[in-house]
């Protein structure tokens, strides 16, 4: 991954890698404190995250830090291996990232949200990644729409007692105060990228009031039951996997 960061990046850079209980983190000349300061964020979310989830990799997931642009994000990916991108340029014009108290910890809390969700599989699709190896076919939840993948990383990077995350933001709460006013989308335009208001914004906003649903309607331990079945399905089907009045 060193390697990857090398060629994929500006050939200026010198890149070495700082290594943790469960993470490797890249980083290139000039950012090694924000390096350091990632580790030990990164084992905190780890420890706060990781009895949310079903591990199923030991594997340490490889993170790259990167100070080459302007904006600030993020992105994650489990195929071929557990890898996430740090731009690490602090926001200063998305509007719903404007209350974040410390954005390194929100957009890492985020993205490794998506690697343990992603990366989690039960039963048939656990046993045949052991044969088969990483392929993209056996990390079910990576199948699911995109409202249900960045709903689930909004939702766990939210902490309403320290005020940060899309679950608790001002502005989220207006456009969703706006869709209510002006009719929900159909399911069929949430589960795509739109270019209708509020644009790239929908799957981040229907997803996390979503999750927020199910833990205010049933308990957030549903939320948790939703995971773990959906990972273990082989082909997509999202209606088995929700809860019941009943569960």
């Amino acid at each position: 991954s060193n390697v990857f960061a090398a060629i994929s990046h500006s050939t200026h850079l010198t890149w070495r890698t700082l290594h943790s209980n469960h993470f490797r983190i890249h980083f290139h000349d000039g950012t090694e404190a924000l390096a350091i300061q990632l580790a030990k964020i990164a084992e905190n979310v780890h420890a706060r995250l990781s009895g949310e989830f079903v591990i199923s990799s030991d594997a340490p997931t490889d993170v790259v830090l990167s100070d080459e642009t302007d904006f600030a994000n993020g992105s994650a990916n489990v195929t071929p291996y557990k890898l996430i991108n740090i731009n690490i340029s602090p926001p200063v014009f998305i509007p719903e990232l404007l209350d974040y108290a410390w954005w390194l910890e929100t957009v890492f809390t985020h993205e490794y949200t998506h690697i343990l969700h992603l990366d989690q599989a039960e039963d048939l699709p656990r046993h045949l990644r052991s044969i088969f190896g990483r392929m993209e076919w056996l990390f079910p939840n990576s199948l699911q729409p995109l409202w249900l993948i960045e709903g689930l990383a909004s939702y766990y990077e939210t902490d309403s007692a320290r005020g940060i995350g899309r679950g608790q933001d001002s502005y989220f709460d207006m456009l969703m105060r706006m869709e209510v006013e002006l009719g929900f989308k159909p399911l069929r335009q949430i589960n795509q990228d739109i270019n209708t208001w509020p644009g790239g914004r929908s799957a981040y906003l229907y997803g996390v009031h979503f999750y927020q649903y199910l833990r205010e309607k049933y308990t957030a331990q549903s939320i948790k039951n939703f995971i773990r079945t959906y990972s273990s399905n082989i082909l997509p089907s999202v209606g088995e996997a929700l809860p019941t009045e009943e569960g």
